[in-house]
């Protein structure tokens, strides 16, 4: 059965429109099935006289003027029903702008529409210019994975097109995260012109993307700091980026935000003496009150609070030449700064909201997801301190070498574990107190928090010889 289709036309001249001069412009109203558009024709009138023009039963030039416009968009309608295309509010309203019908909506269209959107967000600030620039990357793929051009007919599309770019970024060499960004980009195009009525069938329709696997977070530790921070480079421009990216790792700026610094916009905490910055992120806008750490503080100092800016392209290279000088086995880039200082405050139990609010996330979601990490020897120690088996030691980076358990007599002299085989539970419990810990630190300090906590439980292990001591194991470091 076919639907039965509603059509209005009118015109109208709003008093609220007048220009000083009292003219307002006459605006073309285009009703199809409830869906309405307005359209502004190129003429002019005053209120008063339009409104007693179109109440006239006789002719006039206002009155003409209108009716011609009406004929005009009975041939469009005329005009599509003969090309094949969907008559709707939206269609007349762009047949009116370009001043024919276009024979078919093409990818073209498509992606202008799309791009349009975008850009009148980039204009307004909710989104930015690398943002928008990801749209028009994803419009070439989609063109290229399919030997499409922009002329092809959008309803040509179908979703054996969507698996061709599918595998056409594969084969670049893309990673899935990548991949569904670009489907998510090509997938709102076609999604906003089947919402318009500009395509009878979205081609995604039933099409799930997989999202993929996040790149594992990559930081870097306060020993690769410290090579970068020390090294001597002997050469200027090296010396220049070694500095901005510690402020950077110090910051927790993006390179955008970092090269829009001023001086005034760095603050000090008169109750703390701490040194910040709060403004507004240049990508999305959001806020950020970014304390920066006393190392940034040395460096802001000799520039003389101005730091040196660079191109971004020319930041990236050179901090390659440091990462080869260095020795350091990460990828150096103006990001990894970000990354660094985010999983630094996490490893330093700052809470995520809080960290959010420093590098201007709008949600911690987006900190943890993107950003947050915990480092192993942290994870260590956290979980050891949990379970009572964290050393009372002073230097976190250096411990003593774990020496044999001494556990005492009823004559109170110090003996070893393995001469009471069946004092098991004094032992253990010898082994997990902080005093004896204190007492047995006879060895130099060499070796890690790791290799020391290892050595503990490897010799808990060997315990393990009778049912009490099983038990006793099993309850004390289970999970460790």
């Amino acid at each position: 059965m076919v639907q039965r289709q509603t059509f209005d036309i009118s015109f109208y001249c709003r008093q609220s429109k007048a220009g000083k001069n009292g003219l307002a412009p006459v605006e073309l109203s285009i009703i199809i099935n409830g869906e309405r558009h307005y359209h502004t024709l190129q003429r002019k009138e005053y209120p008063a006289e339009f409104k007693t023009a179109m109440a006239s039963k006789k002719t006039n030039p206002i009155k003409s003027y209108c009716e011609n416009q009406r004929t005009l968009i009975n041939d469009y309608v005329q005009q599509m029903a003969f090309a094949g295309v969907e008559c709707t509010a939206g269609n007349l309203r762009e047949c009116l702008k370009r001043g024919y019908v276009s024979m078919q909506y093409s990818l073209g269209d498509l992606w202008r529409d799309l791009l349009d959107n975008e850009r009148a967000k980039l204009t307004t600030g909710d989104i930015g210019e690398q943002t928008y620039k990801k749209y028009v990357l994803a419009h070439r793929a989609f063109n290229a994975a399919n030997n499409f051009t922009d002329e092809t007919p959008a309803a040509s599309v179908d979703i054996q097109h969507i698996h061709r770019l599918q595998f056409y970024l594969r084969d670049k060499g893309l990673l899935q995260p990548t991949i569904y960004n670009y489907h998510a980009r090509t997938q709102s195009a076609f999604t906003l012109a089947f919402n318009r009525g500009k395509i009878k069938a979205n081609p995604y329709a039933g099409y799930t993307i997989a999202k993929g696997k996040k790149k594992p977070i990559v930081w870097l530790t306060e020993d690769e700091l410290a090579t970068i921070e020390s090294k001597d480079f002997g050469v200027e421009r090296l010396d220049k980026v070694r500095d901005l990216f510690l402020f950077q790792c110090y910051s927790g700026l993006s390179y955008a935000d970092m090269a829009l610094l001023q001086r005034e916009d760095y603050k000090l905490d008169d109750a703390t003496q701490q040194l910040y910055v709060e403004k507004q992120r240049k990508k999305t806008g959001e806020t950020f009150f970014s304390i920066l750490l006393p190392g940034a503080k040395a460096i802001l100092e000799k520039y003389d609070f101005q730091l040196p800016v660079l191109t971004n392209q020319r930041y990236n290279a050179y901090l390659k030449e440091i990462q080869d000088v260095c020795g350091i086995d990460k990828v150096l880039h103006s990001h990894l700064g970000r990354t660094t200082y985010v999983c630094y405050l996490n490893n330093n139990n700052v809470p995520t909201d809080e960290i959010a609010a420093l590098v201007g996330h709008s949600s911690s979601k987006t900190t943890i997801r993107y950003y947050a990490a915990m480092d192993r020897s942290t994870v260590l120690k956290q979980v050891a301190a949990a379970v009572g088996l964290k050393p009372d030691i002073q230097q976190e980076s250096k411990v003593a070498q774990l020496q044999p358990a001494l556990v005492p007599t009823q004559n109170n002299q110090a003996t070893s574990m393995a001469a009471f085989p069946g004092n098991a539970d004094n032992a253990i419990n010898t082994y997990l107190d902080r005093t004896a810990f204190r007492k047995n630190e006879r060895a130099p300090k060499t070796a890690t928090i790791i290799e020391y906590e290892d050595r503990i439980i490897n010799q808990l292990l060997t315990l393990k010889k009778t049912t009490r001591i099983k038990t006793h194991i099993g309850r004390r470091i289970t999970n460790v």
